[in-house]
């Protein structure tokens, strides 16, 4: 458990890649497991998380290699139906691996998955659609069995847009006999990014990235290449520090439709930003402006932005309110933005919070991913030197970023 020491107060400048999307570099590697032959994934990033579903594939049976930001997976055999369960509760993305292996053995046995403790995610919607494809499932204490004969078509209504239900969804219905609608479909580019690649293993799917999914059941999938989408989260993560540190970034290797929301919220507070084909350039000389936003599924503002724009709003000229309606439990960097002089009361849902002319340095403790990214952003805000220790959450989600914000001029190291 590392911490990073970060002595703040200086202002970001300069060029960052943003490398590949954690929530599609994840699903990506368990529509590995749906074909025999090897699958050539690009630009991967190499964070915990994937890092773990690798090890996952591994215990599984299949052959894994990461080199550099590529991993090839063949999944000629797999010799178990059960996922390991050390594993699989690390990373609350395992539960991918339910649809693949249905698709794949017709049987699989799962622990309730893991990752960030910031409210209740029940799997339900999962399950639910995985019965409507004709799985049987017993549960029994922390352990699900899944079976089949015939896995076949069905029209599945989702009561919420979940994304993971959504893909798992896609995953089992893709060697399903028939057709199989989704209706209320989550609509994140990361649904797109998985058609794009199960059309390129030989698939039969349309309509990723709107609410109503149409896939034709194939006999078998092939092997294919496939170079993953831009993290749109790490992409408005670098958007909110220069926001912070009063800096100027262009961003590289980015799609800007994909981070419309936290664009057009650090633009209607008065940043600069400027988009192009496939950068940004973001440049913020003082206190912003408040705002208002709500969290809400894509392309709504997305709910893994939420803490990082706390920490804008704590440096505006004024009070900002923050809406979460995603996850109940998600406003537990509050508490740990207060230590830095952060002004911020909680009430129900919301967070209010009255921009203050700056932060000073504190410890900050990370309780999850996306919280721990933000007390990041905070220590890089205030003059003085700070730490975020757990630093284990924010490696989950984050490729290098001690390496990157270094370039940019930041003073922070880790330390083990």
């Amino acid at each position: 458990m590392g911490r990073f020491i970060i002595n703040g107060g200086i202002p970001l400048r300069g060029e960052v890649a943003v490398s590949g999307a954690k929530n599609s570099a994840l699903p990506l590697l368990a529509a590995c497991l749906l074909t025999e032959e090897e699958v050539v994934l690009h630009n991967c990033p190499r964070i915990g998380d994937v890092f773990s579903m690798q090890g996952i594939l591994e215990k599984l049976g299949a052959h894994v290699r990461f080199s550099g930001n590529t991993i090839c997976v063949a999944a000629k055999e797999i010799e178990t139906v059960a996922m390991p369960e050390k594993l699989s509760k690390k990373i609350r993305s395992s539960i991918f691996l339910l649809g693949s292996m249905l698709g794949r053995m017709r049987r699989a046995v799962f622990q309730y998955p893991g990752g960030c403790e910031i409210g209740a995610r029940p799997i339900d919607q999962h399950l639910d659609a995985l019965r409507k494809l004709g799985v049987e499932i017993e549960e029994e204490m922390d352990t699900i069995h899944c079976r089949t004969e015939v896995l076949r078509g069905a029209h599945i209504r989702l009561s919420y847009p979940s994304v993971g239900a959504t893909e798992n969804a896609i995953l089992a219905a893709m060697l399903a006999e028939g057709t199989t609608t989704i209706e209320n479909a989550a609509r994140e580019p990361e649904i797109v990014d998985l058609q794009n690649l199960l059309l390129a293993m030989g698939g039969k799917i349309r309509g990723a990235g709107n609410s109503r999914i149409v896939i034709e059941g194939v006999s078998r999938l092939h092997g294919a290449e496939h170079t993953c989408i831009p993290d749109r989260i790490e992409a408005g993560t670098f958007l909110a520090a220069a926001a912070v540190t009063r800096g100027e970034l262009r961003l590289l290797s980015v799609n800007p439709g994909d981070v419309r929301g936290t664009i057009d919220i650090l633009r209607g507070a008065g940043a600069r930003i400027r988009e192009e084909e496939d950068s940004l350039w973001i440049r913020v000389g003082g206190r912003l402006e408040p705002f208002h936003l709500t969290t809400n599924p894509y392309p709504d503002f997305p709910t893994d932005m939420q803490a990082q724009m706390c920490v804008v709003a704590a440096l505006c000229n004024g009070v900002s309110r923050i809406t979460e309606t995603v996850f109940e439990n998600r406003m537990r960097h509050i508490d740990e933005l207060k230590k830095a002089g952060a002004e911020a009361e909680v009430k129900g849902h919301s967070a209010y919070i009255s921009g203050v002319y700056s932060l000073h340095p504190a410890d900050f403790t990370a309780t999850d991913l996306r919280g721990g990214a933000a007390l990041v952003l905070a220590a890089l805000a205030a003059q003085g030197q700070s730490t975020v220790s757990r630093i284990e959450y924010i490696d989950r989600g984050y490729e290098a970023l001690e390496y990157k914000l270094s370039s940019l001029g930041a003073d922070i190291r880790r330390e083990c």
